[in-house]
């Protein structure tokens, strides 16, 4: 990971590419989320046949008559601090009362039931049980339970008041520019669609060049890096390894780095900005849901990260044999008059086709682990998205806000909450699948990186002197004595 950190560096010294990679990368993962969102208005005004700024009015009046509702009964509650039992039971009491009379009224002016009308008489259900059964405690925990219900209604009215300022604050932009009909508003929301799609087909154009471009400069880098190093090498080096080796290293392995980078800044930094943003518009819903839902994450991390270590041990042994086929290559190449002269055919066969069959396992055992990566990825996101559509489920249906005693949001969540939750955790599973598919690239980079950098790292044995002498003319004759030649140290040959 050191030496493929090294030509990340590399990469970063082009700055302009860089600079134009993470901004196209960032506009395009906006954008997906900003299609993504197009889901709420869908579900919850036009399904509900409203206009958009009929919907506004709409839910403005539900808010202020929550807060209205809220600030009588925290006034009653606040009276109720200081009194026994029995005056506490019968206040809560006449607000079941209130309460069901409240809930006969909206059921007689429903003309329509639809999921807004629906969700408010599951509330007002809600809310008569949670009364029913604050009366039914026993005295010695009614005043304690008056308490917390004063912290829970001042929270609520602050909720709601907030929504009160916040339609308030957007209605008049919404009756002058917004459409008036759903029909209207469902073709607002498709131009809306179209738009950004468009848009983030423009950007990921300018990404898709820009990485190529910052890909491209990196391997103009390295391999004029490589050359030059291999002419400092000594001639051990040459015999030591062999050519195919090198040229190896220098071309495949090369070639692995600048893509393995070229992905990081391309899919591999577009897709975590995809789930980024998605990411932040789901905690923006719910993050105590979101928080619940992606308990499961951890697995995938360790799955994930068990997988890699096994990955780049492999691409570095399919490395080393792919050398193996450079080299057995360019010895026959080589040599293939002498091959031909003594007959050595079938040795030089039988020593290729050793090469190839521990090339071609390293291969496979390189698919299995590849096979691996995308079922892991989305088994564990199928079980995220069922366990949301569990607690969404009993969010949304039963108007509830809290599961198991947790509190989940400080207000029930609409049918269009919960459809942009699960539309958000769409919008991650899927780059997340596609960033399991450069898994395997990237560690096969991280591998090819350490054999380009052990032939750029490696120093001559022999070194020019820095003032080197000039050594006098040739006179008479020229003679050796006491000279040694050896390829491996441990086997000198005799001097001479």
């Amino acid at each position: 990971m050191h030496n493929f950190k090294r030509a990340f560096k590399i990469a970063l010294g082009h700055r302009v590419n860089v600079v134009a990679c993470v901004i196209s990368a960032a506009i395009v993962a906006v954008l997906w989320g900003g299609n993504l969102t197009a889901v709420y208005p869908v579900v919850e005004v036009i399904m509900n046949d409203h206009a958009l700024p009929d919907w506004i009015d709409q839910k403005s009046d539900e808010a202020q008559r929550e807060v209205n509702d809220t600030q009588r009964w925290l006034t009653q509650l606040e009276k109720l601090q200081g009194s026994d039992a029995a005056e506490i039971q019968q206040k809560i009491l006449a607000e079941v009362k209130h309460r069901e009379a409240e809930l006969d009224e909206h059921v007689k002016n429903s003309q329509k039931w639809d999921n807004v009308q629906i969700a408010e008489k599951t509330r007002l259900d809600n809310e008569i049980k949670h009364l029913k059964a604050i009366a039914e405690l026993p005295p010695d925990r009614l005043a304690a339970k008056v308490t917390q219900e004063i912290g829970d209604a001042k929270q609520h009215e602050r909720v709601y008041q907030s929504r009160v300022e916040h339609f308030a604050w957007i209605a008049p932009a919404a009756h002058r520019w917004m459409p008036n009909t759903p029909f209207r508003t469902l073709l607002a929301v498709c131009v809306f669609v179209v738009v950004c799609t468009l848009l983030k087909g423009v950007f990921r154009i300018w990404n898709s060049v820009a990485v190529s471009r910052l890909g491209s400069l990196l391997g103009y880098d390295l391999r004029m890096d490589f050359y030059r190093q291999v002419l400092r090498l000594d001639m051990a080096s040459f015999t030591e390894n062999g050519r195919g080796d090198l040229m190896n290293r220098c071309t495949t392995d090369l070639n692995s780095v600048t893509q393995g980078v070229q992905r990081l800044f391309g899919q591999a930094l577009l897709e975590p900005l995809k789930i980024a943003v998605c990411f932040c518009i789901a905690a923006w819903v719910s993050w105590q849901l979101l928080l619940c839902t992606i308990l499961i994450a951890p697995v995938a991390g360790y799955s994930i990260h068990w997988l890699g270590k096994a990955l780049k041990r492999t691409h570095r042994k399919a490395m080393q044999e792919l050398s193996m086929i450079y080299e057995t290559l360019s010895e026959t190449l080589g040599g293939i008059k002498l091959i031909k002269a003594f007959t050595m055919e079938p040795a030089e066969r039988n020593k290729f086709h050793q090469s190839a069959k521990t090339y071609y396992q390293r291969q496979m055992r390189i698919a299995t682990y590849d096979a691996l990566v995308s079922p892991v990825i989305e088994t564990l996101g199928v079980a995220i998205v069922l366990v949301a559509s569990v607690m969404g489920g009993y969010l949304v249906l039963g108007q509830h806000t809290h599961i198991l005693g947790i509190k989940i949001c400080s207000i029930p969540l609409s049918h269009g909450d919960m459809s942009v939750f699960f539309a958000m955790l769409a919008g991650m599973s899927d780059p997340a699948r596609r960033l399991s598919n450069e898994f395997s690239n990237i560690q096969q980079a991280i591998a090819a990186a350490d054999r380009v950098y052990e032939v750029l790292d490696r120093q001559p044995a022999i070194i020019d002197a820095a003032e080197p002498v000039a050594m006098p003319a040739l006179k008479h004759s020229l003679r050796f004595e006491n000279v040694s030649f050896f390829y491996h140290p441990e086997k000198p040959f005799s001097a001479v």
